[in-house]
């Protein structure tokens, strides 16, 4: 009889975590569907744009498509420096490769291996990978990627905080904070600690109960899910309110690399914002002027 109490419970916990997760993506679709609308559908469409439906509203295809958003987010930062694209795309065909390479060569549809796991309060099936090397292979490969995004965004975010820093010649909290979530810092962090529950899974101890393992999906899977959406909305929304170029009109940068006016020849970028779009943006706008003038001089 406790037995099956316990299941009934497990099975209510299960329901009251679904229902959970279903109104916090529901009301954050909610919130964000405006923005969606004026800076995706609106707007020209882009190859961002085509991801940006992946990443919405193809779950299966969610994972890949973050991780892409990412890497273009990440050479748009760098000014589409080579050698970033090239490192981020060879760790993530690493990432890919493995896994490919395991559907075809030890996947076998007449027969699945699973493993009895034993846990606290309850018992359940689990497949078993057939190579284990190849497994460990590839959660090696995606938290070395997802480290070395992070890194990446950060080193970045450094950077500029101590350019606008020898401009201003102090330090403000709010412009700070501006320039944090401009670079995406937390959504590079989400993709991070993706990668992390990846290993956990992998090499870790198995967790104990339910709850345990129920947090683990949701720490891992749902960030990573509102976020990516969000992430490339706030990306268009910020390049929105200007035109890259030597002058007015010559293109819309979408912030991801694509579909971008290029510079003038000796590479500076010049931003041209029309002042009624540009409420809550004064800060950033200026420190980036005044960038821009003293590396003229």
């Amino acid at each position: 009889m406790s037995s099956t109490l316990e299941s009934m419970t497990i099975i209510q916990q299960n329901n009251y975590i679904t229902f959970v997760i279903l109104t916090v993506i529901g009301y954050d679709y909610v919130l964000s569907f405006s923005n969606e609308i004026e800076y995706i559908w609106s707007k020209p469409w882009t190859s961002v744009s085509t991801l940006f439906l992946f990443v919405r509203y193809a779950g299966l295809c969610n994972v890949v498509s973050s991780l892409l958003a990412m890497i273009l987010r990440l050479w748009a930062i760098y000014n589409r420096s080579r050698i970033i694209i090239h490192v981020l795309l060879a760790l993530f065909s690493l990432e890919i490769i493995p896994i490919l390479l395991s559907a075809a060569i030890y996947s076998d549809p007449s027969n699945l291996t699973v493993a009895s796991i034993q846990r606290q309060d309850f018992s359940n099936c689990q497949v078993v990978p057939k190579s284990l090397i190849w497994a460990g292979v590839t959660t090696v490969v995606q938290v070395t990627h997802g480290a070395v995004m992070c890194m990446l965004a950060i080193a970045q975010f450094v950077w500029q905080s101590i350019q606008m820093y020898q401009v201003t010649k102090q330090w403000q909290l709010n412009r700070y904070m501006r320039l944090f979530i401009k670079q995406g810092i937390i959504y590079f962090s989400a993709v991070f600690l993706y990668n992390l529950v990846g290993v956990f899974e992998s090499f870790g101890k198995p967790p104990t109960s339910a709850r345990e393992g129920d947090l683990l999906f949701i720490v891992a899977y749902v960030p990573l899910f509102l976020l990516t959406p969000r992430f490339i909305i706030s990306v268009r929304k910020l390049y929105a309110r200007g035109i890259q170029g030597t002058r007015r009109g010559e293109g819309i940068d979408t912030g991801f690399g694509l579909s971008s006016a290029g510079g003038s020849a000796n590479g500076t970028v010049m931003v041209f914002v029309d002042a009624e779009q540009n409420e809550g943006l004064e800060d950033i706008d200026e420190i980036s002027m005044e960038v821009i003038t003293s590396r003229s001089e």
